[in-house]
């Protein structure tokens, strides 16, 4: 039997399967708060607050750096990288999930890319 999918799901299929399960929790966080649409390192700090209190019934004041350290090297917790990708993804997919910052990283990253191929960018480094 074939499961039925959103759209939106529907583009995360083919991904890493961690993606696909934080995509739900992204795109809830950057909907319900818009300031995170500009600031993945906060996106990824509210995801981790979310696993923690959903998994182990805490929160991210309950744990010492190290014990969330470790939480993070034993994969108990979401990578960064998963959590940053998922946000780009989203944001690439769904204009209503940018924020006012993303036209400028579009830009910036077309201009560096051109740089790269014309060899420019060993001079500004």
């Amino acid at each position: 039997m074939k499961v039925k999918r959103s759209k939106r799901q529907e583009r995360f299929v083919a991904a890493e399967g961690h993606l696909f399960k934080v995509a739900p929790t992204v795109e809830r966080l950057l909907l319900k708060y818009p300031k995170l649409r500009d600031a993945c390192p906060r996106l990824a700090v509210s995801v981790w607050n979310h696993e923690i209190k959903s998994k182990f019934n805490l929160t991210l004041k309950d744990l010492t750096a190290e014990q969330f350290a470790g939480m993070i090297a034993a994969r108990q917790l979401t990578s960064y990288e998963s959590i940053s990708r998922s946000w780009r993804k989203l944001q690439e997919a769904n204009p209503e999930l940018r924020g006012d910052e993303w036209a400028a990283r579009q830009q910036k990253a077309n201009t560096v890319a051109q740089m790269m191929k014309r060899d420019e960018w060993k001079a500004t480094t």
